[in-house]
């Protein structure tokens, strides 16, 4: 990875207002849930992910920078 887009990532990270736990529940179908903080959507998750190891669940920031009119998501690593 190269330094650009690492400073790119870091970018839209300090820019993140909230959290969603997304999981995938059939064909086209999702279940999404809102946390203000990371701590809380990623415990969310792991026990997700212990009840229910084959569970296909991702946890994303949601970066809204103040120079773009729409937010961007992005993929959090647990």
């Amino acid at each position: 990875m190269q330094q650009e887009e690492i400073n790119y990532n870091q970018y839209l990270k300090d820019n993140i207002t909230h959290y969603l736990v997304t999981t995938f529940l059939g064909r086209g179908q999702y279940a999404k849930i809102e946390f203000q903080s990371f701590d809380k959507a990623k415990s969310y998750y792991l026990d997700l992910k212990k009840n229910n190891p084959s569970t296909k669940t991702v946890v994303y920031g949601i970066s809204q920078p103040k120079e773009k009119s729409y937010s961007i998501n992005v993929m959090m690593e647990i």
